[in-house]
């Protein structure tokens, strides 16, 4: 999986890149966590359906990983392991 992860990278930053532009993603000053009018989901509203599609494409493909190392380590707490 980190084979993945690595090489998948640079495809996933730059999609986020492209959706949220130079204020989330080049600022260093800037820190969503401490930003309480960032949301998410305003964001996306607003991208074109290409740019949405594109970034929903990249970052399934880490879900979907992410997804699998759960399930796999689920699998062997449940058995004990």
């Amino acid at each position: 999986m980190s084979n993945f992860a690595s090489k998948h990278s640079s495809s996933t930053d730059n999609a986020i890149v492209k959706s949220f532009g130079p204020k989330y993603t080049e600022d260093p000053k800037y820190d969503l966590e401490n930003d309480p009018k960032f949301n998410i989901a305003d964001i996306v509203e607003k991208l074109s359906k290409e740019t949405t599609d594109y970034l929903l494409g990249e970052t399934a493909k880490d879900f979907s990983m992410t997804g699998r190392g759960t399930r796999t380590m689920i699998h062997l707490v449940d058995q004990g392991k």
